[in-house]
Protein backbone atom coordinates (compact mmCIF):
# COMPACT_ATOMS: atom_id res chain seq x y z
CA UNK A 1 0.00 0.00 0.00
CA UNK A 2 0.66 3.15 0.29
CA UNK A 3 4.15 4.40 1.89
CA UNK A 4 4.83 0.97 2.38
CA UNK A 5 2.05 0.96 5.05
CA UNK A 6 1.18 -3.23 5.96
CA UNK A 7 -2.84 -4.81 6.79
CA UNK A 8 -1.90 -7.48 9.39
CA UNK A 9 -4.74 -9.85 10.16
CA UNK A 10 -5.14 -12.16 12.81
CA UNK A 11 -6.50 -15.40 13.80
CA UNK A 12 -8.03 -15.83 10.74
CA UNK A 13 -11.04 -18.68 10.09
CA UNK A 14 -11.79 -20.22 6.85
CA UNK A 15 -15.08 -17.68 6.92
CA UNK A 16 -12.85 -14.79 6.80
CA UNK A 17 -12.35 -14.70 3.09
CA UNK A 18 -14.01 -12.15 0.83
CA UNK A 19 -13.97 -8.93 -0.34
CA UNK A 20 -12.93 -6.17 2.44
CA UNK A 21 -12.68 -2.71 1.97
CA UNK A 22 -10.42 0.06 4.23
CA UNK A 23 -9.93 3.44 4.59
CA UNK A 24 -6.45 5.08 4.90
CA UNK A 25 -6.27 8.38 6.32
CA UNK A 26 -3.38 10.37 5.77
CA UNK A 27 -1.50 13.04 7.93
CA UNK A 28 -2.39 15.38 5.42
CA UNK A 29 -6.25 14.82 6.59
CA UNK A 30 -6.74 13.02 3.13
CA UNK A 31 -8.97 10.09 2.69
CA UNK A 32 -8.14 6.65 0.15
CA UNK A 33 -10.43 3.94 0.28
CA UNK A 34 -8.77 0.44 -0.75
CA UNK A 35 -10.80 -2.50 -1.57
CA UNK A 36 -8.65 -6.14 -1.41
CA UNK A 37 -9.87 -9.78 -1.74
CA UNK A 38 -8.90 -12.33 1.08
CA UNK A 39 -8.29 -16.09 0.49
CA UNK A 40 -7.65 -18.75 3.75
CA UNK A 41 -6.52 -21.47 2.67
CA UNK A 42 -6.13 -24.43 5.12
CA UNK A 43 -2.38 -26.24 5.41
CA UNK A 44 -2.21 -28.98 3.00
CA UNK A 45 -2.42 -32.40 4.49
CA UNK A 46 0.31 -34.82 4.31
CA UNK A 47 0.15 -36.94 0.90
CA UNK A 48 0.41 -40.47 0.87
CA UNK A 49 1.99 -42.47 -2.29
CA UNK A 50 -0.05 -45.96 -3.35
CA UNK A 51 1.70 -48.03 -5.87
CA UNK A 52 0.63 -50.67 -8.31
CA UNK A 53 2.90 -52.81 -10.41
CA UNK A 54 1.06 -53.74 -13.52
CA UNK A 55 3.40 -56.05 -15.13
CA UNK A 56 7.12 -56.69 -14.68
CA UNK A 57 9.52 -57.50 -17.47
CA UNK A 58 13.67 -58.02 -17.82
CA UNK A 59 13.54 -54.69 -19.39
CA UNK A 60 11.62 -52.90 -16.83
CA UNK A 61 8.04 -52.28 -15.24
CA UNK A 62 5.13 -50.70 -15.72
CA UNK A 63 3.68 -49.62 -12.62
CA UNK A 64 0.84 -46.69 -11.47
CA UNK A 65 1.36 -44.61 -9.00
CA UNK A 66 -1.22 -42.69 -7.20
CA UNK A 67 -1.10 -39.24 -5.28
CA UNK A 68 -3.30 -39.67 -1.95
CA UNK A 69 -4.30 -36.63 -0.28
CA UNK A 70 -7.60 -35.40 1.61
CA UNK A 71 -9.76 -32.59 -0.30
CA UNK A 72 -9.37 -29.65 1.56
CA UNK A 73 -10.51 -27.05 -0.29
CA UNK A 74 -7.91 -25.55 -3.10
CA UNK A 75 -5.51 -28.22 -4.01
CA UNK A 76 -3.00 -28.80 -6.81
CA UNK A 77 -1.34 -32.35 -7.07
CA UNK A 78 1.81 -32.50 -9.51
CA UNK A 79 4.55 -35.06 -10.24
CA UNK A 80 7.85 -34.38 -10.06
CA UNK A 81 10.85 -37.22 -12.01
CA UNK A 82 14.03 -38.02 -11.31
CA UNK A 83 14.02 -40.48 -13.55
CA UNK A 84 16.26 -38.89 -16.45
CA UNK A 85 16.54 -41.48 -19.24
CA UNK A 86 15.18 -43.74 -16.84
CA UNK A 87 11.43 -43.10 -17.96
CA UNK A 88 10.32 -42.89 -21.39
CA UNK A 89 6.33 -43.57 -21.03
CA UNK A 90 4.47 -41.89 -19.12
CA UNK A 91 0.57 -40.43 -18.47
CA UNK A 92 -1.49 -38.72 -16.20
CA UNK A 93 -4.86 -39.57 -15.16
CA UNK A 94 -7.24 -36.28 -15.47
CA UNK A 95 -7.11 -35.28 -12.49
CA UNK A 96 -3.73 -35.48 -11.91
CA UNK A 97 -3.40 -38.03 -9.01
CA UNK A 98 -2.58 -41.08 -11.03
CA UNK A 99 0.91 -41.73 -12.55
CA UNK A 100 1.22 -44.38 -14.89
CA UNK A 101 4.31 -45.08 -16.45
CA UNK A 102 7.25 -47.74 -18.00
CA UNK A 103 10.24 -47.68 -15.88
CA UNK A 104 13.44 -48.70 -17.63
CA UNK A 105 15.53 -51.24 -14.75
CA UNK A 106 18.65 -50.85 -13.91
CA UNK A 107 18.52 -46.51 -15.14
CA UNK A 108 19.30 -44.00 -12.65
CA UNK A 109 17.63 -42.58 -9.78
CA UNK A 110 14.28 -44.08 -9.62
CA UNK A 111 12.81 -41.50 -7.56
CA UNK A 112 9.13 -39.94 -8.19
CA UNK A 113 7.69 -37.52 -5.95
CA UNK A 114 4.44 -36.21 -5.12
CA UNK A 115 4.10 -32.60 -5.25
CA UNK A 116 0.91 -30.95 -2.97
CA UNK A 117 0.46 -27.51 -3.30
CA UNK A 118 -2.56 -24.71 -2.39
CA UNK A 119 -1.54 -20.90 -2.90
CA UNK A 120 -0.13 -20.87 0.68
CA UNK A 121 1.37 -24.27 1.63
CA UNK A 122 2.49 -26.84 -0.02
CA UNK A 123 4.14 -30.81 0.63
CA UNK A 124 5.73 -33.56 -0.94
CA UNK A 125 6.31 -37.10 -0.49
CA UNK A 126 8.51 -39.48 -2.57
CA UNK A 127 8.45 -43.13 -3.76
CA UNK A 128 11.59 -45.09 -5.08
CA UNK A 129 10.43 -47.61 -8.10
CA UNK A 130 13.03 -50.67 -7.02
CA UNK A 131 10.67 -50.86 -3.50
CA UNK A 132 8.29 -52.14 -6.54
CA UNK A 133 10.49 -52.86 -9.89
CA UNK A 134 12.73 -55.81 -9.25
CA UNK A 135 14.92 -57.60 -12.26
CA UNK A 136 14.67 -61.68 -11.92
CA UNK A 137 18.12 -61.63 -10.78
CA UNK A 138 17.47 -59.35 -8.12
CA UNK A 139 14.02 -61.62 -7.12
CA UNK A 140 16.28 -65.06 -7.20
CA UNK A 141 18.90 -62.76 -4.98
CA UNK A 142 16.13 -61.91 -2.67
CA UNK A 143 15.32 -66.12 -2.61
CA UNK A 144 19.03 -67.23 -1.96
CA UNK A 145 19.44 -64.18 0.81
CA UNK A 146 16.64 -65.56 2.53
CA UNK A 147 16.99 -69.08 2.06
CA UNK A 148 20.57 -68.80 3.24
CA UNK A 149 18.96 -66.98 6.51
CA UNK A 150 17.04 -69.69 7.40
CA UNK A 151 19.29 -72.05 6.74
CA UNK A 152 21.80 -70.45 9.61
CA UNK A 153 18.74 -70.48 11.83
CA UNK A 154 18.05 -73.85 11.44
CA UNK A 155 21.46 -74.95 12.12
CA UNK A 156 21.70 -73.08 15.34
CA UNK A 157 18.32 -74.05 16.32
CA UNK A 158 19.81 -77.83 15.50
CA UNK A 159 23.31 -76.95 17.16
CA UNK A 160 21.06 -76.11 20.43
CA UNK A 161 19.44 -79.52 20.67
CA UNK A 162 22.47 -81.48 19.89
CA UNK A 163 23.83 -79.38 23.09
CA UNK A 164 21.34 -79.86 25.48
CA UNK A 165 20.58 -83.24 24.52
CA UNK A 166 24.61 -83.58 25.35
CA UNK A 167 24.42 -82.08 28.56
CA UNK A 168 21.58 -84.11 29.85
CA UNK A 169 23.56 -87.25 28.81
CA UNK A 170 26.47 -86.47 30.54
CA UNK A 171 24.51 -85.45 33.63
CA UNK A 172 22.87 -88.86 33.81
CA UNK A 173 25.88 -90.71 33.37
CA UNK A 174 27.70 -88.80 36.41
CA UNK A 175 25.18 -90.11 39.00
CA UNK A 176 25.07 -93.14 37.50
CA UNK A 177 27.49 -95.55 40.02
CA UNK A 178 30.56 -96.63 38.20
CA UNK A 179 30.91 -100.57 38.41
CA UNK A 180 33.35 -100.89 41.50
CA UNK A 181 30.10 -99.42 43.09
CA UNK A 182 27.80 -101.56 41.54
CA UNK A 183 29.65 -104.71 43.10
CA UNK A 184 29.74 -103.57 46.41
CA UNK A 185 26.14 -102.83 46.26
CA UNK A 186 25.41 -106.38 45.14
CA UNK A 187 27.45 -108.10 47.43
CA UNK A 188 26.23 -105.89 50.14
CA UNK A 189 22.75 -107.02 49.09
CA UNK A 190 24.16 -110.64 48.82
CA UNK A 191 25.03 -110.65 52.64
CA UNK A 192 22.02 -109.72 54.32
Amino acid sequence: MVNETTLRIKDLEMDDSGKYSIRVKFTSARYKDYTFHLSVYEPVPEPKILSQIVSNSPDGCNVTLQCQVAEKGEINISWERDLKDGSKSYHLSGNGKDLHLFWKLNSSDPNITCLVTNPADQKSISFNLLHICQTEGDCQLTFVVELLRWSILIFFVILLLLAGFGIKTWKTRRTMPTNEGRKLLVRAEGKS
